[in-house]
C-alpha cells in the first residue's frame, strides 16, 4: 500500500480480484458513468454539534475509459431534512489517466459539525463531479435504477 497526495491510499487486491472489506466499513455498491465505483464508507453515526466527522469512502475502477473531461473532483456533503448543506468537503480526485483496472482506492474526508446545528438526522451524500463547470458524474445504484449525481450513503445523528 502507498499514500498519495490528496488523501488517497492504494491498496492491492487480493488473488481473487476483489478487495477487502475493512472493519467499520459499510458495503455499498453504486457505479458511476466514468468506472470508479463506490463500494463502501466508513463513520461515525453519531456527531456533536461543534465536532469534526471523518468519513472514507472506498472506490474501485472498474473501466478505465471513458475519461470526463476537466479536473476530477469528489466530495461528500451533510445534508438537513430540507437538504440544506449543513457540513462538505471537496477534495480532488484521482486522475483518470493514471487508472488502472480493478486498483482500490480510499478517500478521507474531514465535515466541520456547525455548533449551531440542532439535534437531529442528517443525510451523508457523496459524488464526483469535474470542473470546470461543476458537471456531475451520473450514478447508477445497486438495482440499476439512476441515481442522478449523488450517491446516498447514509443517516449521520447530531446528538
Amino acid at each position: 500500500e502507498r499514500r498519495l497526495p490528496g488523501g488517497y491510499l492504494w491498496l492491492q487486491l487480493g488473488a481473487s480480484g476483489q478487495g477487502t472489506a475493512y472493519p467499520g466499513q459499510r458495503d455499498l455498491r453504486f457505479q458511476t458513468a466514468i468506472g470508479l465505483d463506490l463500494t463502501g464508507w466508513e463513520g461515525d453515526a453519531t456527531v456533536h454539534a461543534g465536532s469534526t466527522l471523518a468519513v472514507t469512502l472506498w472506490w474501485q475502477i472498474t473501466e478505465t475509459a471513458p475519461h470526463p473531461d476537466g479536473e476530477l473532483k469528489v466530495f461528500t456533503h451533510l445534508l438537513d431534512p430540507r437538504r440544506k448543506t449543513v457540513a462538505q468537503h471537496d477534495a480532488l480526485g484521482y486522475a483518470p489517466r493514471f487508472w488502472i483496472q480493478g486498483e482500490r482506492l480510499a478517500t478521507f474526508f474531514t465535515l466541520q459539525i456547525p455548533a449551531n446545528v440542532p439535534p437531529g438526522p442528517l443525510n451523508l451524500v457523496g459524488g464526483l463531479y469535474t470542473l470546470p463547470g461543476f458537471g456531475g458524474i451520473q450514478v447508477t445504484g445497486p438495482g440499476g435504477q439512476s441515481m442522478g449525481t449523488e450517491i446516498p450513503l447514509g443517516t449521520v445523528t447530531v446528538q
